[in-house]
Formats: structure tokens, C-alpha cells, sequence
């Protein structure tokens, strides 16, 4: 599971030009990913309550940067710098600021508020 979630966030955040269309079916498709990820992590032994996002973030060490990458692609600009929050934030965490800013160019189009945005990141 872990290298499927890298090969698709390498591949991801490697792309230079994404319509909003592409953003939406790429974040729905990698949210189904995410929905059917849990059952294969949990076993036939797992007795009880098993709580399945403990279990994908232990045994799938990129699944917080899989998580991140489908906010960013589903986010406006403002919610992204909010979860950058200064380098601070949980997209931080998971990402580079190169990466980010890869993504944002990627998204959005060069207005002023882009601009800014891309300037704040660090």
C-alpha cells in the first residue's frame, strides 16, 4: 500500500498544469483510494473496535502525505496557506514548500493572490 500511495503522490505533485475537471477526478479517485484502504489493513485477529486511520497511518508511513496531497487538490488558496500555516502546519509536515508551491502553480492561475501566496511560502 505505502508504495502505491508514493508512486501516486511523486506523480502528483510532479505535474505542471491541472484544470480544476482533473484536480476533482483525481482527488475523488484518490479518495476512493482512501475509503478502500482500510480493509486491507485490518485482519482476521483484529478483535473489537479497530480504529482503521490509526492503523493506515502506522503501517503506511505516507499516508498523512497521501491525505494532504487530496486537500491541497480539493482546497482554495486560503484554506492551503492556512494548513501551511508559516511552515508550521500539517501540509508543512508532509510536504516540502517546493512541492507546495509545484501544486499551487499547478492549480491555480498567476493572479495576485497566487502571487502572495507562493511569497508566504517558505
Amino acid at each position: 500500500m505505502n508504495t502505491v500511495v508514493v508512486e501516486i503522490c511523486d506523480q502528483v505533485v510532479s505535474l505542471e498544469d491541472m484544470s480544476a475537471s482533473d484536480a476533482s477526478q483525481l482527488a475523488s479517485l484518490m479518495s476512493l483510494i482512501q475509503k478502500r484502504a482500510g480493509p486491507l489493513i485490518k485482519s482476521a485477529n483484529d478483535e473489537g473496535d479497530v480504529n482503521v486511520t490509526v492503523e493506515l497511518q502506522r503501517n503506511v508511513p505516507k499516508w498523512l502525505r497521501f491525505t494532504e496531497i487530496i486537500n491541497i487538490l480539493n482546497a482554495s488558496l486560503l484554506e492551503i496557506n492556512d494548513r501551511w500555516a508559516d511552515g508550521k502546519g500539517p501540509l508543512a509536515n508532509e510536504l516540502t514548500a517546493a512541492e507546495v508551491k509545484q501544486m499551487i502553480r499547478a492549480l491555480f492561475q498567476n493572479t495576485d493572490r497566487r502571487s502572495a501566496i507562493l511569497a508566504k511560502i517558505r
